[in-house]
């Protein structure tokens, strides 16, 4: 699958959301994401389930370097585009 920075942007701001009962609307893909009210398994929990949607690993580490959306997606679109 090809994943581009908009589309794994796209469905961080979803999930998000729906995990903090937000409306995506209020979801800003430039806030911390300790600023949105995400805990520690909160980003475990996430950071497993856009793995598993980009088909792409994601440690820990990437969550201490991409505290936000944007920069989680840009990463992500990245490694999605970087041959295994």
């Amino acid at each position: 699958m090809m994943v581009s920075t908009e589309s794994a942007r796209n469905w961080l701001v979803s999930a998000v959301a729906r995990r903090k009962g937000f409306d995506a609307s209020q979801v800003a893909p430039d806030w911390h994401f300790n600023e949105l009210g995400l805990d520690s398994t909160d980003m475990l929990v996430l950071s497993e389930e856009l793995a598993a949607w980009a088909g792409v690993e994601i440690d820990s580490a990437t969550l201490w370097y991409c505290p936000t959306i944007a920069r989680l997606a840009e990463h992500v679109a990245s490694e999605a585009a970087t041959p295994a």
